[in-house]
């Protein structure tokens, strides 16, 4: 082997390992990658944000509300 295939052989193993780099896990890829996520930390991020969503659904309920009082108001007279 001469020194030329040496160095070409070196340089195509080289490029291997950089293009071997560490994939992400198939259950962190998608929109909404906690979803599927299980642990201690998921677990919290998951109820922080259930709990958030929760805050928004009652802010939507009291609009939505106070909507239905102004039209009936609006009946009465």
């Amino acid at each position: 082997m001469t020194d030329k295939e040496k160095l070409e052989k070196k340089a195509e193993e080289e490029a291997k390992k950089q293009g071997a780099s560490i994939q992400p896990d198939p259950e962190t890829l998608g929109p909404d990658p906690q979803e599927k996520m299980e642990g201690p930390v998921s677990s919290i991020v998951k109820n922080i944000a259930e709990a958030g969503d929760e805050e928004e659904m009652d802010e939507e309920d009291i609009d939505e509300a106070k909507d239905i009082e102004k039209r009936e108001e609006k009946d009465k007279k």
